[in-house]
This record gives structure tokens, C-alpha cells and sequence, in this order.
């Protein structure tokens, strides 16, 4: 009876060093090419002496380059999908320097991420990489050197998968944040959340979005393609009072988009896909589409110039077009119009030929055309022309 609890004993101590063996015994290798393998995301690996090892400044960002290491420990690890990873000794206790890097041994690699004293996290000196993108089957090497201290120490492999992909907010309040991509909107099925703002009638549950303009432009939102029958409204304003930018319903098949909505920077903006149709899940397209460029003259900055001009001489310019642009500047502060508001300009410029000189403007064009001049010494934004007049040859300033 006692050799048969012995012998249990003996076999359970023995389990229980091959459970600790991966962490005790793994110390890095002493070259890219002996590189220990991490074979999955964990903590507490463990580092040997930073001896004997051969370090590789080219592995390393000139950056993070703090001291002049002579030696270091190498680690390889194969991200298992995409997502995002952290490779951090904070706690250990050891002055520490990291490297991490693609490419293969010798170079030429390519520096993913790298740390020396880790004070706005861990503190001290510890070294923490802070989460970084990795790519799914991509070999990551791991370069840990002597430049400040040679002693072992343990450190933390961290691996984050990416958040899954928006699938809607079941009302306006939820909304779900995107950015201009690709989503699939889960088919609305609960929640009493369709606005009826665009549509008056016809559905009870929505599935939405919400989308922080970021520059001025366009957006496009379209479903077409999702062999979906589904029904969209685009939004602006907040969830207790809506305004209907735009709707649609049947454009592309029984698919819907709306397209060339116009937006703001800094405004938020509201996408719903209602349930009118029942549709199943459908797969939709966010794209945001850049303003074109101004037409010369449209703006202060792309103003039609400079033209030459000399002392005593007359420089005539061709016919300008206001209308189809955008009012850029301040209202005329010398308008005699009575509360006008200009809603369109054109913009020229020249270079004085010399101080002290009288600059007469003039313009001369049919009698109802009705504008108003004046003259700035930059791009306005504040403050007030050099000069101003209106209405002084006719309705010609």
C-alpha cells in the first residue's frame, strides 16, 4: 500500500514540472536565426542572461536606440489571426530594452514596434510596447538587449483579436459608429426603433449607424449588390429630431443606396435600414467622396492671378462668373444693399509694383450686374478690407 502512494506522488510531481518547464527552461536564443519560439500568447516567459548574444541595431528603430547594446536574447512569434499585440516586461524589475520586427534573419526587417523605459505606463524602467496591428501568419522576432542592464527577467506576450465589424444599433440612440467601409447590417428585428421620418408608414424595427464626418464632402451609403429588398433613410440632426437628408428604396433591385449626400465636418450623421421589407442581413457600403478641387477664382486661396501690374499702365482682365461658387469670405462690410448677404464670389490678386502708389480698381459689365468690391492685403477670415465700394458706377462698384 505505501509503494503504491509513493508511486502516484512521483508521478504527479512529475506532471507537474512538465506544466512549468515551457516557462522555466525557454530563454531566448542567442541569434535571430536560434530564436526561441512563443509558440502561443502567455506570460511569464522568461529571459536568460543578456550575454553572448548578438544584437542587431538593424532590427531596432533609431528611435528607440537609447544606449549601445552589445548582446541581446531573441524571440519569434507567428500571429494565429489578425488583431493587435503587446509585448511588455512591466513588473519585472529589470531595466529592459525591446525590439520587435518583420523580415527575416539579416535583414533587411522591418521595425513594428519598440520600447525602452515604459514611464507613462509601468513606469520605472521596464519596457512595454503597448498594443500594436499584427497581421494573421506573419512571424514577429523579438530582440531583447544588454544596452542597460544583462540580467534575466520574465516577460508578457499579450494578443488581442480585432472587435467584431458594426452590425447596427437597434435605435438611434444606439447607433453603431462607422467610418467609411464595408458592414453588414443585421436584419432589424426588435428594438421599435424606425424613425418614420423619411417614410411615413410601413415599419417598426431599424437597424442604424451613426458617421462623424471628418472632412467636408459627400457621402454615398448603398446596399446594392446585397440581393437584399431593404429600405435606408439617411439622417442629420440628433435622435429626438431628425431631418431626412435622404431615402431610398428599390434603386438598385430590390437593394436600396442613397447617394451624394452632402456633409459637414464635424457633424454626425444617421443611417437607417428599417424592417418594411423584412430583409435578411444585408451587406452595405459607406463611402465618403472628396469635394473637387476650386475652380480658379472660387476661393480666396485659388485666386485668378496675380495679375501684372506697372506703374501707368491699364491691366484689363476678362469677364468674371460669380455664380455657381461659394461665398468664402465675410459679408461685404460696405454693402448698400438693404440686409444683402452675398452668396457667391470671385477672387483675383496682384503685387504692387512699388510703395506709395494709387491703385484705381474699376469694373464695367452690363447695368444688372449688380456687385461688390473690395480689396484685402490676405485671405480674409477677420477683421476689415483695405478698401470696400459698391454701387458707385451703377450698380458696379
Amino acid at each position: 500500500m505505501q509503494r503504491t502512494r509513493h508511486l502516484l506522488l512521483s508521478i504527479a510531481a512529475t506532471v507537474a514540472w512538465l506544466c512549468w518547464a515551457p516557462n522555466t527552461q525557454a530563454q531566448g536564443g542567442l541569434d535571430c536565426g536560434s530564436a526561441e519560439i512563443v509558440p502561443v500568447a502567455t506570460t511569464g516567459i522568461s529571459t536568460g542572461p543578456l550575454t553572448g548574444g548578438t544584437y542587431d541595431a538593424g532590427h531596432v528603430d533609431a528611435n528607440c536606440d537609447n544606449s549601445l547594446p552589445t548582446a541581446a536574447r531573441w524571440f519569434v512569434w507567428t500571429a494565429p489571426a489578425n488583431g493587435q499585440a503587446q509585448i511588455t516586461s512591466c513588473g519585472s524589475g529589470i531595466d529592459t530594452q525591446v525590439s520587435v520586427a518583420t523580415g527575416t534573419c539579416g535583414g533587411p526587417w522591418v521595425n513594428v514596434a519598440c520600447n525602452d523605459d515604459d514611464a507613462g505606463g509601468c513606469g520605472g524602467y521596464a519596457s512595454d510596447t503597448e498594443f500594436f496591428p499584427v497581421t494573421g501568419g506573419t512571424d514577429y522576432y523579438i530582440q531583447w538587449n544588454d544596452g542597460w542592464s544583462t540580467s534575466g527577467f520574465s516577460w508578457d506576450l499579450n494578443f488581442l483579436l480585432p472587435p467584431p465589424p458594426p452590425n447596427g444599433g437597434p435605435d438611434c440612440a444606439n447607433a453603431e459608429a462607422v467610418t467609411p467601409g464595408n458592414y453588414t447590417a443585421l436584419s432589424p428585428v426588435a428594438g421599435n426603433g424606425a424613425s418614420l421620418t423619411c417614410f411615413v408608414s410601413g415599419a417598426t424595427h431599424a437597424t442604424w449607424y451613426s458617421y462623424l464626418a471628418t472632412a467636408d464632402g459627400t457621402i454615398d451609403v448603398s446596399a446594392c449588390g446585397s440581393g437584399e429588398d431593404t429600405r435606408l433613410s439617411v439622417y442629420d440632426g440628433t435622435c429626438g429630431t431628425l431631418n431626412c437628408l435622404g431615402s431610398g428604396d428599390d434603386n438598385c433591385g430590390l437593394a436600396s443606396e442613397v447617394l451624394g449626400i452632402p456633409v459637414i465636418n464635424g457633424t454626425t450623421y444617421y443611417i437607417e435600414f428599417d424592417d418594411r421589407w423584412t430583409p435578411g442581413d444585408a451587406n452595405w457600403t459607406l463611402t465618403y467622396n472628396a469635394p473637387p478641387p476650386p475652380a480658379p477664382g472660387e476661393d480666396c486661396a485659388a485666386a485668378i492671378g496675380p495679375i501684372g501690374v506697372a506703374v501707368d499702365e491699364l491691366s484689363c482682365l476678362p469677364s468674371l462668373i460669380t455664380s455657381g461658387t461659394s461665398q468664402d469670405g465675410p459679408a461685404a462690410s460696405c454693402s448698400s444693399g438693404s440686409g444683402a448677404t452675398p452668396d457667391d464670389d470671385v477672387w483675383i490678386s496682384f503685387v504692387a509694383p512699388s510703395n506709395g502708389n494709387k491703385v484705381v480698381i474699376t469694373t464695367t459689365g452690363i447695368s444688372n450686374t449688380d456687385w461688390v468690391m473690395e480689396v484685402w492685403d490676405d485671405c480674409p477670415g477677420s477683421g476689415t478690407p483695405i478698401a470696400c465700394n459698391d454701387d458707385v458706377n451703377g450698380l458696379m462698384p
